[in-house]
């Protein structure tokens, strides 16, 4: 898969097509009502001490994901982790593609 900022067409029916059609509903959503544009001002360069991930998130920026990048990446889900260790993501910034999440994270 190519890079999103890519601007070569992708073949019809591929994975990179239907990818730039879900990043482009995120950027633009369909219902104006599901979105709500918000400023987040970044103070604090973190840097990636782990090199798994580092490595992952290197490939998804160049587009060679791989099937056991994305087995790396689902297994840091929150929701997959120890119940005991939730409570250390509480205050941490979450994105989400739609209003309606928002909604469901509020309440």
């Amino acid at each position: 898969m190519k890079p999103t900022y890519c601007s070569s067409n992708p073949t019809h029916g591929s994975a990179e097509r239907d990818g730039k059609i879900a990043f482009a509903r995120f950027l633009n959503p369909p219902d104006e009502n599901e979105a709500m544009p918000t400023i987040v001002m970044m103070n604090k360069v973190l840097w990636q001490d782990d090199l798994v991930f580092k490595r992952a998130l290197l490939e998804m920026s160049n587009g060679n994901t791989t099937d056991s990048d994305v087995d790396f990446l689902l297994s840091r889900f929150v929701q997959n982790l120890p119940e005991q260790d939730h409570a250390q993501f509480n205050d941490a910034l979450q994105l989400v593609s739609t209003w309606a999440i928002v909604q469901q994270i509020k309440h």
